[in-house]
């Protein structure tokens, strides 16, 4: 093996087991890190000339000041084309609003976990909620990442510091005979189609709002998940699902079926009267346009409101309907599945401790059937 020694750092490529040669590998020197050991960035090349000139390339960095954090995020940021269209803006959100005014101005090799604990101080006295200080901890926490896999800092501050703790939210949800009510005196609503979808699916807001007449076949009974209208800051960002298993067919009841043929029928009449251009959307406003998602959730607190039903969030309708089927012996991995959650083991962390009124019943149920259930006989009794 060979080595070509330069300032801080090294080039080489090895024999491999078939007496061919590797790729060239490009190693330099960074500053030790706090417990004194030596650390080293090393990257791949298809040839001696690239390697060598990343690491002259590196060099240079590490002889100058180097960039601020301001710098280095608005750098950061335009390498992020691969990410969902919803994180991507809500990664520029969170650098543009709070990461590049409070820190932005700090040398990026300066940084340590003062500032960003100072971060979250200033996070706090401006009223910042926990959830949110914390998803501004992680695209910082991503970017310093970057930053370090660079070489331009030997570590990541954020690893060190102790995120605030905030309450978790324990969903509200509504008994079956408050979800049964809703639905009956919403029927004649003109999305009574979507508030069916909520409950008995347990549907995203956005993936209701992405919903397209090509993704439903009411034939067969089923829908598609394939894509989302979500709500980013201000801006309504449309997009494929949040996960792989977020994509999913789900099965339509008889009842539903009907209800969206003649939502369908609808829709269809107002494009061939003129009033709409084609017919796209599954749920669209008097206009024929996507709904929009902060309506949405306006319209259903003024329905709750009216109704003198208990006060939910529109994202607990999702709630609801996993509660409602595990109550009614639904399966976890059913439920996850419908749901569209990444792994069984969220689901159940959500909903393993149902509400009272539900565990109330459930054990009621069970009660009931024990106590009903004649005693095996004892062998050898007369």
């Amino acid at each position: 093996m060979g080595a070509h020694r330069a300032r801080r750092g090294h080039v080489y490529r090895r024999r491999t087991k078939g007496g061919g040669w590797s790729a060239w590998h490009a190693v330099i020197d960074l500053d030790r890190g706090p417990d004194g050991q030596r650390r080293q960035t090393t990257r791949s090349f298809g040839t001696r000339a690239e390697a060598y000139a990343w690491l002259a390339d590196m060099n240079q960095r590490q002889s100058e000041d180097g960039p601020t954090l301001g710098q280095w995020l608005a750098q950061w940021h335009e390498r992020l084309g691969h990410l969902r269209e919803s994180t991507a803006v809500s990664y520029r959100g969170h650098v543009e609003n709070y990461l590049t005014p409070l820190l932005g101005d700090i040398p990026l090799s300066e940084l340590g976990a003062g500032e960003v604990e100072a971060l979250h101080e200033m996070l706090a006295a401006a009223g910042i909620s926990t959830a949110l200080a914390r998803r501004i901890h992680a695209t910082l926490s991503s970017a310093l990442a970057d930053a370090e896999w660079e070489g331009l800092i030997t570590n990541n501050p954020c690893g060190r510091v102790r995120l605030p703790r905030g309450e978790r939210y324990e969903p509200v949800v509504w008994s079956s005979p408050q979800a049964a009510h809703f639905l009956e005196i919403t029927a004649g609503d003109e999305l009574t189609g979507f508030w069916r979808l909520a409950l008995l699916l347990g549907m995203r807001r956005g993936e209701l709002l992405g919903l397209r007449w090509q993704d439903v076949d009411l034939d067969a009974g089923t829908l598609t998940v394939r894509s989302t209208r979500t709500l980013v800051g201000d801006q309504v960002v449309e997009g494929p699902p949040k996960s792989a298993r977020s994509r999913r067919v789900l099965p339509l009841d008889p009842r539903t079926v009907e209800v969206l043929g003649r939502h369908w029928k609808r829709q269809t009449l107002k494009a061939l009267d003129g009033v709409w251009g084609p017919v796209e959307y599954v749920f669209t406003d008097p206009a024929g346009q996507p709904l929009h998602p902060a309506w949405v959730s306006r319209r259903f607190a003024e329905i709750v409101n009216r109704l003198g039903l208990p006060a939910i969030r529109f994202h607990d309708l999702r709630h609801t309907s996993a509660s409602l089927g595990l109550a009614a012996g639904e399966s976890l991995k059913a439920v996850s599945a419908r749901l569209g959650h990444s792994s069984i083991v969220v689901t159940a962390d959500t909903y393993l401790s149902p509400p009272d009124s539900l565990a109330r019943a459930a054990t009621c149920w069970l009660a009931g059937e024990l106590d009903h259930t004649p005693l095996p006989r004892e062998r050898g009794a007369a």
